[in-house]
């Protein structure tokens, strides 16, 4: 089995959309074209022949192809044979990937700073099986339906519609290939913890949050909260306390005419120098440099 690697970051656009029933133009009709394109076969078997490489798909089985791969029916299948038949592009493009471990450190569960407001949006990266029999085939197969739907009588924002409608297909997919090979990819009760622990920061960041109000917010000793955030955030709670409150202050410089010391005491700093060294420290810049350099 190969794979292929999705991007959170892709813009998905759906080209094409049909089912097919005992087509016989299928048969030895060589087909090829510059999207990639995903089968799910309703009632098989479907004799498929990708390049030289010859495919019996049953029914349940996807068949996710790359672009310009050259395919064609090597079989007839009888005059009830079915299957869906999308086309999409990608951009950026899917990788195709060798080895599943390239990307199964941990295909149960996904953590990492991302999940801090401070924090620049973390990329994650699907794997797609090429050839997969997913659990969930009959909730794909009224995502395709809808998909057909769409393409037939498209209407409003139906390309919106649509890009929504094959990411959450791809996703069923690489969630359900993820499930196989994870039977019970339960989230540690640690991560649930330190998104806890964030959401109290966000909401507080700009009050003096003590140590007895952090225990008491989320049930925890201090200690084991400290070590929590520092395992998934890769920082310490001050240090995260102090890119909020800093991240308020680049806001309000640009947007407001509010003194330096206001906005210090604002974000939760009632000295300003040590506003201002802070702010250094963090941006390189002093605030009120940063304010001209925003055209402020």
């Amino acid at each position: 089995m190969n794979f292929l690697s999705l991007s959170s970051r892709s813009r998905l656009d759906v080209k094409w959309a049909n089912s097919h029933t005992g087509d016989p133009l299928f048969f030895n009709t060589p087909h090829a074209n510059p999207n990639f394109q995903l089968f799910l076969v309703n009632d098989g078997p479907v004799y498929l022949q990708v390049e030289e490489e010859k495919l019996t798909l049953h029914s349940g089985e996807i068949l996710l192809l790359k672009p310009w791969q050259r395919h064609f029916g090597w079989k007839e299948g009888g005059e009830h044979f079915n299957f869906f038949w999308v086309q999409f592009s990608a951009d950026p493009q899917i990788e195709e990937v060798d080895d599943e471990t390239d990307y199964a450190q941990d295909l149960s569960f996904i953590g990492s700073s991302g999940d801090l407001r401070s924090a620049a949006s973390t990329e994650i990266r699907m794997l797609l099986p090429r050839r997969h029999r997913p659990s969930c085939r009959f909730e794909l197969a009224l995502k395709f339906e809808r998909m057909i739907a769409e393409m037939r009588k498209p209407a409003g924002y139906f390309r919106v519609r649509l890009s929504v409608l094959i990411w959450t297909v791809l996703e069923l997919i690489a969630n359900d290939f993820m499930e196989s090979q994870h039977p019970d990819p339960a989230t540690p009760e640690s991560f649930i913890l330190y998104r806890r622990i964030v959401n109290t920061l966000d909401e507080n960041f700009q009050r003096e949050l003590s140590k007895e109000m952090l225990e008491a917010a989320v049930d925890r000793t201090y200690n084991h909260i400290c070590s929590v955030f520092k395992k998934y955030s890769g920082t310490t709670i001050t240090a995260y306390t102090h890119s909020l409150r800093i991240q308020r202050a680049k806001y309000l410089l640009q947007t407001t005419g509010d003194t330096v010391a206001a906005i210090g005491r604002e974000v939760g700093y009632d000295d300003p120098y040590y506003f201002g060294r802070l702010f250094k420290k963090i941006t390189g810049v002093t605030p009120l440099e940063f304010r001209y350099r925003s055209g402020q």
